[in-house]
Parts: C-alpha cells; structure tokens; sequence
C-alpha cells in the first residue's frame, strides 16, 4: 500500500474520541458521508452481542455506542470498526 493510501486510510478510520465504563464515542469522516445509511450502520452496530443501543450523528461525525461494559464487547465493538483493542 502507498503512503498516500495509508494516510488516507488513517484520515478515515474511526477512533475512540471518549469513553464511559458503558460507552464508547468513536469519530470518523466515514459518518459524513452524505450516502450513509445511519439507520443501517445503527441496526448492524445494535446487533453485536452486548450492544444495548447505538446513534450515529453525521453532523459530528460519530457514533455512540453504550454496551454491557464487558471487555470482549469493547473489543467486538472496535473489532467491527476495524481498531484493534487498546
């Protein structure tokens, strides 16, 4: 892969802005696309195990994710947006 490649990768990948014991803030340009299916992503995001409820905010660019607090669906979580558990 390219060096303009990887950076536009890291320009576009999610990443956790805050977090709760219960709740992850991830932020990521991909959100502002304006041909996003939020209602989708919100459904695919709500159906991993452990996830209670998710809200996508395309204006800031982030999704809220509030789970169980259980570590192994943290790293499911970033798993799915494709980060590796810190």
């Amino acid at each position: 892969m390219s060096a303009a490649a990887c950076a536009a990768r890291r320009k576009h990948a999610f990443r956790v802005v805050h977090e709760l014991p219960r709740r992850l803030r991830l932020r990521s340009r991909r959100l502002y696309d304006p041909n996003l299916d939020r209602d989708y992503l919100r459904a695919v995001v709500e159906a991993l195990p452990g996830v209670d409820s998710a809200t996508v905010n395309t204006a800031a660019s982030c999704i809220v994710i509030e789970y169980d607090g259980k570590p192994e669906t943290r790293s499911r979580v970033l798993a799915f947006f494709g980060k590796h558990p810190s």
